[in-house]
């Protein structure tokens, strides 16, 4: 079952940071996230067949984040040529903002469909076991960060 939890915490982390690529994290936060994702599942004690409804989910919703990642990969490159380009075009490169923007509507809005259509896999006692823990989490973090 450990194994299991892994791979689920591994696809709690991707699709949380999946939908954000233009925000940066570094090494160690992507690696405290996917440490806390793991402590989150574990707590949860998914059944066989919760996991493979779940990594069926994470299935899908991989194959359309990797679709979304290149074209938001194409949009930047675009956007670096018109920064680069002798003649810059201000209405191409407001064109390729807004294809982006619509991108990361796409990303949120598949991400929260994705994340819905697991808690519906989940019992109302681990619903409740996920809601108190990342509660706990960010009551932790609000402490971590108002100390610096």
């Amino acid at each position: 079952m450990k194994k299991s939890n892994s791979l689920v915490a591994l696809f709690f982390t991707s699709i949380l940071f999946a939908a954000a690529p233009a925000q940066s994290m570094d090494h160690h936060d992507v690696k405290q996230c996917d440490k806390n994702m793991t402590k989150m599942m574990s707590t949860l004690d998914l059944s066989k067949d919760q996991h493979h409804a779940i990594k069926e989910l994470k299935d899908k919703q991989h194959e359309r984040m990797e679709e979304h990642h290149k074209e938001m990969k194409a949009i930047k490159k675009a956007i670096k040529e018109q920064i680069r380009s002798d003649n810059f075009n201000e209405t191409e490169v407001r064109r390729l903002a807004e294809k982006k923007a619509d991108m990361m509507v796409e990303m949120t809005v598949s991400k929260a469909k994705t994340m819905h259509n697991i808690r519906q896999h989940l019992s109302d006692e681990q619903r409740e076991k996920m809601q108190e823990f990342k509660k706990k989490h960010h009551e932790e973090m609000k402490k971590k960060h108002h100390k610096h």
